[in-house]
């Protein structure tokens, strides 16, 4: 799963990713050193329960992928099975083959 992750991060504008637990622990990193990935993990995880069960209530089915955009750059998080796939990147990147590179990653890592 390590090497998912890597794969991810190597994508142009992509700052580090992460998988968390549903309960917002780390479970793979690869941001970059300095970064709060204790912070990132649970609020990640906070935002993708809440996602999944908001779109549960309004009978949306199931959280699958997420993209939120913000002053300093965007976060995407995925269903990968076994907790969250999160991509942090810079603003300036392209957001398709992000979210094409992510699919096909939570469904690797849904696979182990």
């Amino acid at each position: 799963m390590r090497a998912i992750l890597a794969e991810l991060s190597k994508l142009s504008g992509v700052i580090g990713t992460m998988l968390v637990s549903t309960d917002g622990m780390v479970i793979l990193t690869d941001l970059p050193e300095g970064s709060e990935h204790d912070r990132v993990a649970a609020m990640a995880a906070l935002i993708g329960r809440t996602t999944d069960s908001s779109l549960d209530k309004i009978k949306r089915g199931h959280l699958t992928h997420a993209m939120f955009d913000a002053d300093g750059g965007k976060m995407f998080l995925s269903d990968a099975g076994k907790g969250f796939l999160v991509v942090l990147t810079r603003d300036d990147i392209n957001v398709g083959l992000i979210r094409l590179e992510m699919k096909a990653a939570a469904e690797r890592i849904r696979s182990y």
